[in-house]
């Protein structure tokens, strides 16, 4: 079983403008080493047919400074949300993250504390490669 994209227990701000929702969480990468800070952009209302949440890592942050590029990526975000690009919805997308983006810088490291290991696991995948990994609860 893998583990989620992001962290949906742990967020830093959550925050409403109309009908986005931001919220400061974290990636989680395949290893513990891979979390890092993210933005989590979505629709208020959950569409019927479903949507894919928009991501932001910390990493790709840069990408939102130059304008061709935030309309770019507000355009597949708002397609991942079911909907058809206007204008006014990438810029308000852009707006958004760019809002976002030094709450964004900010961000604490994921915190560890509460993290009770029970269990460890090792993972097989389809090549037969082998991995281990420990199994933790939060409180």
């Amino acid at each position: 079983m893998s583990r989620p994209v992001i962290d949906r227990e742990r967020k830093v701000f959550e925050h409403v403008r109309g009908d986005l929702r931001i919220t400061g969480t974290w990636y989680m990468g395949e290893r513990d080493e891979d979390i890092e800070p993210c933005l989590v952009i979505q629709p208020t209302r959950i569409p019927a047919f479903g949507y894919r949440p928009a991501i932001v890592p910390l990493s790709a942050a840069f990408h939102w400074e130059h304008p061709a590029h935030a309309v770019n990526l507000a355009g597949i975000f708002l397609r991942g949300f079911g909907r058809e690009p206007s204008l006014q919805d990438t810029y308000r997308i852009a707006e958004l993250v760019n809002d976002h983006l030094d709450h964004l810088c900010r961000m604490p490291p994921r915190p560890t504390e509460g993290k009770l290991v029970v269990a460890d696991a090792t993972i097989t995948d389809e090549a037969g490669r082998q991995r281990t990994a420990e199994i933790s609860q939060y409180r």
